[in-house]
């Protein structure tokens, strides 16, 4: 009992080094991740914009005249702007006015810009000339879809070379450690967690072993001194 209980006070005595928190390489990938998936996210939503459809915006807001312009984006996507008088009134009291921008308030999307051109003239048929509203045509690029292709390929040559570099250098399982045969990890600490530093002082034995040590040591650090006076290495 006496040795038991001594050596789990002595091991409740012993210094304990701070673990160092572990940076895992997963989690920036999982940040990447979400930092791109954030952009694009709020990249698409460009402000308070609600998808509609062709029927509902014919029926609803062209042909109550409460449409101030649409915009044709990259021959797919219509943007509905609403008259700024209409806005925070009736079926767009959403839209306040305090909230309301230049920005678009709807957009649906087109298969074919003939055939939508050939149903807003149907549609405006009974129109004066005045009423009528005009589609305009923008080009847009795809600012972010484009900074994401081009950086995620690079992320992913970046991870896969960090991850072989870990494998290699022993942090990613038996396999790594090849790299590590003869390499002790162990070091010394004092009971404050300082690190010891061992010299020839620190060494107990035969002083003329420990000579004949030091001789050999410096030998190796200062070849030259010893090679001019005609000396020989130790075997």
């Amino acid at each position: 009992m006496n040795n038991t209980e001594n050596k789990t006070n002595k091991d409740n005595n012993s210094p304990k080094m701070p673990k160092k928190p572990k940076m895992n390489v997963y989690w920036i990938y999982g940040a990447i991740a979400v930092l791109f998936i954030g952009m694009q996210f709020f990249g698409s939503m460009g402000g308070n914009v609600k998808e509609t459809t062709w029927k509902d915006f014919k029926n609803n807001m062209l042909q109550p005249k409460d449409v101030a312009k649409i915009v044709v984006v990259n021959k797919e996507k219509v943007e509905v702007y609403i008259k700024p008088d209409k806005i925070g009134t009736g079926k767009y009291q959403e839209f306040s006015n305090e909230g309301f921008n230049s920005g678009p308030q709807y957009f649906f999307t087109i298969g074919s810009v003939d055939y939508f051109e050939q149903q807003m003239d149907e549609a405006q048929k009974d129109f004066s000339m005045e009423d009528r509203i005009s589609p305009q045509y923008e080009t847009r690029e795809d600012h972010i879809g484009n900074l994401i292709s081009w950086l995620l390929p690079i992320v992913i040559i970046v991870g896969i070379w960090i991850f072989i570099m870990r494998r290699m250098t022993g942090g990613g399982g038996g396999g790594g450690q090849i790299f590590n045969i003869g390499k002790s990890k162990a070091k010394l600490f004092d009971k404050d967690g300082t690190k010891v530093k061992v010299n020839f002082s620190n060494v107990a034995g035969l002083e003329e072993a420990k000579i004949e040590v030091k001789e050999i040591v410096d030998f190796l650090k200062k070849p030259d001194k010893y090679t001019d006076l005609g000396g020989k290495i130790p075997k």
